[in-house]
């Protein structure tokens, strides 16, 4: 049986970095004393923050398990988990700023969607090669 263990290791760090998501949005509702809704500016963000990773990090994970248990390469493999850890960081600094530095908000969301666009086509390949 193969085991993604590529994919488990970065699917580990996000794990933490959404623990920490989660941490901070609870804290600040508890803070606040806001725990229905969103009055704050900052929890607001916070909670964007946080509900973005959740839309977006399992469904790109699955796809780059998907491709390691497919027989991708793990030369191919890396750079996606890199460049998913990497632009989940850059989202999440960027909403959550006020003023939003825009760029990094784009930039995270950008990488993220190719990252998601990379796993379906190498899963794709290595699926439906000779």
């Amino acid at each position: 049986m193969l085991i993604p263990s590529i994919t488990a290791t970065y699917a580990s760090v996000l794990g933490l970095g959404y623990v920490y998501l989660s941490a901070r949005v609870g804290l600040l509702r508890w803070q606040l004393d806001s725990y229905y809704g969103e009055r704050d500016v900052t929890l607001r963000r916070l909670v964007r923050v946080h509900a973005n990773f959740a839309e977006y990090v399992p469904f790109a994970l699955l796809l780059i398990a998907f491709a390691e248990l497919f027989g991708t390469p793990a030369y191919l493999l890396h750079p996606l988990g890199v460049s998913l850890v990497v632009a989940r960081v850059l989202h999440a600094v960027g909403v959550a700023r006020e003023p939003e530095p825009i760029w990094w908000r784009i930039m995270g969301f950008t990488i993220t969607l190719a990252v998601i666009a990379a796993a379906s086509c190498a899963s794709l390949y290595f699926v439906i090669r000779p």
